[in-house]
C-alpha cells in the first residue's frame, strides 16, 4: 500500500512540474511579445516624432512665406496706388495741353490776323505812294494838324507793330507752355511704365511665392495625416501591450495561486504521510505485544 502511495505521489509531483513548466512558457511568451511591442512603439514613436518635427519645419518655412506674400501683397498696392496717382496728374496734364493747345490756336490766330491787317495796311500806302500820303497832308488845314495826321500814321504803324509783336509774344510762351507740359506728361508716362513693370515683376515673385505656400499646404497635410496615423498606431499598440500586461498579471496571478495551492497540498500529502506513518508504527507495536 506504502508503494501504491508513493507512485501516486511521484506522478501528482510530475503533473504539477509539467504545469509549472507550461506556465513559466506562457508567461515568457508573453513578456516576449509585450516587449517586442515595446520595442515597435519605440520604433512608431520615432517616426512620430520625425513627422512632427518635419511639420515644424514645414510651418516655419510656410510662415515665412506667408510674411513675404504680405510684403509682396503691401508692396504691390502700394505701387498700385502711386500709379493711380500717377494717371490722375497724367489726365490732369493732359487736360492742361489741350487748353494749351487752344490758348495756341487763338493766339497764332490773333498773330495772323494782325499781321494780315497790317499787311493790308502797308501794301495800300505803299500802292497809293507817296501822293497819297502827302494829299492826306496836304489836307490839313493846319501846320498842328498836318502834324497830328502825321503822328496818326506813325501811331497806326506802331500800334500794329506792337499788337504783332505782343501776339507772337503769346504765341511764343504759349507753345513753350505747351512743350512743357508735353515733357512733363511724357516724363510721368514714363514713370507709369516704370511702375507697372515693378508691379508686374513683384505680381510673377508673388505668384511663384502663392504656388510655393500651396505646395507647404500640400505637404503639411500630408504630414499630419502621417502624424495622426502614426498617433493612432501609437494607440493600438498601447491597448495591445496593455492587453499583454493585463494577461501576464493574470497568468502570474494564476500561478501564485497554483504555487499556494500546490504547498497546501503538499502540506495536506506530509500530513497524511505522517498520520499513516504513524498509524502504521501503532498497529505494528499492537500486533507484536499480543504474540508475546
Amino acid at each position: 500500500m506504502r508503494k501504491k502511495f508513493f507512485s501516486l505521489l511521484l506522478i501528482f509531483i510530475l503533473a504539477i512540474s509539467m504545469t509549472q513548466t507550461a506556465y513559466a512558457t506562457s508567461i515568457s511568451d508573453l513578456q516576449k511579445q509585450r516587449q517586442e511591442k515595446e520595442n515597435q512603439k519605440k520604433g512608431t514613436q520615432s517616426q512620430l516624432d520625425s513627422v512632427n518635427d518635419q511639420i515644424n519645419d514645414l510651418s516655419g518655412e510656410k510662415d515665412d512665406v506667408d510674411a513675404q506674400i504680405s510684403e509682396l501683397t503691401g508692396q504691390i498696392a502700394e505701387i498700385m496706388a502711386s500709379v493711380s496717382l500717377l494717371e490722375d496728374e497724367i489726365a490732369d496734364t493732359q487736360v492742361q495741353i489741350e487748353q494749351a493747345q487752344k490758348d495756341y490756336d487763338e493766339a497764332k490766330a490773333k498773330e495772323e490776323a494782325q499781321y494780315h491787317a497790317m499787311k493790308k495796311r502797308i501794301q495800300y500806302l505803299y500802292e497809293k505812294g507817296e501822293t497819297s500820303y502827302l494829299e492826306l497832308l496836304m489836307e490839313a488845314k493846319s501846320w498842328a494838324d498836318m502834324l497830328n495826321k502825321a503822328e496818326y500814321v506813325q501811331e497806326i504803324y506802331t500800334y500794329d507793330r506792337k499788337m504783332l509783336d505782343n501776339y507772337a509774344a503769346t504765341v511764343q510762351e504759349v507753345a513753350q507752355l505747351k512743350e512743357s507740359l508735353e515733357e512733363q506728361k511724357s516724363e510721368l508716362e514714363a514713370s507709369e511704365y516704370e511702375l507697372e513693370q515693378e508691379k508686374d515683376s513683384l505680381q510673377v515673385s508673388l505668384d511663384e511665392q502663392k504656388e510655393l505656400a500651396a505646395d507647404y499646404e500640400v505637404q503639411l497635410a500630408k504630414a499630419k495625416q502621417e502624424a495622426a496615423a502614426y498617433k493612432a498606431k501609437i494607440k493600438q499598440q498601447n491597448a495591445e501591450i496593455q492587453k499583454l500586461a493585463s494577461q501576464e498579471a493574470a497568468r502570474k496571478a494564476e500561478e501564485e495561486a497554483r504555487k499556494r495551492e500546490e504547498e497546501a497540498q503538499k502540506k495536506k500529502q506530509n500530513s497524511q504521510s505522517a498520520q499513516n506513518s504513524s498509524n502504521g508504527t501503532a498497529t505494528a507495536s499492537s500486533g507484536g505485544a499480543k504474540t508475546v
